[in-house]
C-alpha cells in the first residue's frame, strides 16, 4: 500500500508544479491570473480600483514560481531518492514565506 501512495505522491506533486509554473509564466507575462494577497483581496471595489494590480500580480506570480519549486523540489525527492531536493525544498520554503510576509506590508515597492 505505501508504494502505491508513493508512486502516486511523486506524479501529483510533479502535476501541482507544472501547474504552478503554468500560473507564475502568465503573471510574469502580465496576464490576469489569481491573486493571493490579502490586501488586494480584501479590499472593496473602490479600494482595489486605487491599487496598483500589476505588483500584485506579479507577488503572486512569484508566490507560484516558490509553490512550484517546493513541489518538484519534493516530487524529485520521491523520484531520485536524493536528500539535495529535500533540503532546497526546505530553502525555497523559507524563502518563500519571508518573501510573503516582507513583499504583504507593501507589494508595490519595487
Amino acid at each position: 500500500m505505501i508504494p502505491l501512495i508513493m508512486n502516486i505522491m511523486k506524479y501529483f506533486l510533479i502535476f501541482i508544479a507544472i501547474v504552478c509554473f503554468i500560473f507564475s509564466i502568465q503573471g510574469f507575462m502580465g496576464k490576469d491570473t489569481m491573486i493571493l494577497s490579502p490586501k488586494y483581496n480584501r479590499a472593496s471595489k473602490e479600494e482595489r480600483e486605487k491599487m496598483d494590480k500589476k505588483a500584485y500580480i506579479k507577488q503572486s506570480s512569484i508566490i507560484f514560481l516558490f509553490i512550484g519549486l517546493v513541489s518538484l523540489f519534493n516530487g524529485f525527492t520521491y523520484i531520485f531518492k536524493l536528500k539535495i531536493f529535500y533540503y532546497l525544498a526546505i530553502v525555497c520554503t523559507v524563502i518563500g514565506i519571508i518573501y510573503f510576509i516582507v513583499s504583504n506590508r507593501n507589494p508595490n515597492n519595487k
